[in-house]
């Protein structure tokens, strides 16, 4: 089933019987501060709204992709094009072996759990797994053009990076740093991530994946009142689920782990985590030596950190023995 609206389209959004909907795409919108849809180049006059069901009988939506915006046609067209896809599922009896999950390039998959909302750039491969039990989702298109913004498939490689310490430049930074990080309802994860980026000597190279688990209406006082500033946070990937759906931490570090996106290490941490300062390099520095004294690059660090008690008068800050070490 399908709904069009924009200047172009021969469907009249008045007389249409997906009228019902459009508040909620305005919501969705709403979720967007305008001056970021503005730098993503995203244009009002046109929209488009699917809602699927698949039966339960083992249907699929093969790989494929909502635009064509790799095609050069395309991009020098004065039409604007779908840019970003947002998918609402509705399936409040779903469980797992049931199917019909998506699978975002090649290690993203995500369940279609009741109330969960994903949002993906509309030229990313991606494909429905088959689906054995209904499968109810609504998709949300955002259009705009290519003026103002680069399509990109993957992260940057960054050639000049700017440290944390004032006038110092790392030259042909090449290595970026992807930390996993499952959280169980966990207040310390905002000031971890925080910490993480702070304290790093070249916070531009730091990509974080949090499977975040929690409760919305109970925890959002406690596990989200940090501010963390979008420098940092655009840094950040999320997958959230209800902290019903919580499957225990082997599962959530699975989950964690199909965030990652071809960065040069990978860092497993738990939630509630301090770090030294220049970490970033020293783990760097520390990986390479061991490297050199095995003669292979198949080494890893391992070790269990030390803890950390919270400052009785001022539950953000911490107190970390041994830290100068």
């Amino acid at each position: 089933f399908w709904h069009k609206g924009g200047d172009n389209d021969k469907y009249d959004s008045k007389s249409n019987s997906f009228d019902i909907f459009e508040p909620l795409f305005a919501r969705v919108k709403e979720m967007f501060p305008k001056s970021v849809l503005k730098d993503l180049g995203i244009v009002d006059s046109h929209t488009s709204i699917q809602l699927a069901l698949y039966a339960g009988n083992g249907e699929y939506y093969a790989e494929h992709r909502d635009t064509n915006i790799l095609s050069s046609n395309d991009i020098c067209s004065d039409r604007p094009f779908r840019k970003f896809t947002c998918l609402y599922y509705m399936n409040p009896q779903w469980k797992f072996g049931d199917g019909g999950e998506l699978k975002i390039g090649r290690q993203h998959i995500l369940a279609p759990i009741n109330n969960r909302f994903i949002v993906f750039r509309s030229s990313l491969l991606h494909e429905v797994l088959h689906a054995y039990a209904p499968r109810y989702a609504i998709t949300f298109w955002f259009y705009g053009f290519s003026a103002g913004f680069s399509e990109r498939l993957s992260p940057p490689r960054v050639i000049k990076s700017v440290s944390n310490n004032p006038g110092k430049v790392r030259e042909n930074l090449l290595e970026t740093i992807f930390i996993s990080i499952p959280s169980y309802r966990d207040p310390q994860l905002q000031h971890t991530l925080l910490d993480a980026f702070k304290k790093a000597e070249f916070p531009d190279r730091i990509f974080a994946g949090v499977y975040l688990q929690c409760t919305i209406s109970e925890d959002v006082e406690s596990c989200f009142s940090v501010n963390i500033p979008p420098c940092f946070g655009n840094r950040i990937r999320i997958c959230m689920t209800d902290s019903v759906h919580a499957k225990g931490p082997t599962y959530a570090r699975h989950i964690a782990h199909t965030l990652y996106n071809d960065e040069t290490y990978i860092l497993n941490i738990d939630s509630h985590t301090r770090f030294i300062y220049k970490w970033d390099t020293v783990l760097e520095q520390m990986l390479e030596m061991t490297i050199e004294e095995q003669g292979s690059d198949k080494v890893i660090l391992t070790t269990y950190p030390a803890g950390f008690e919270i400052d009785e008068h001022d539950p953000k800050k911490v107190i970390i023995p041994n830290e100068h070490l």
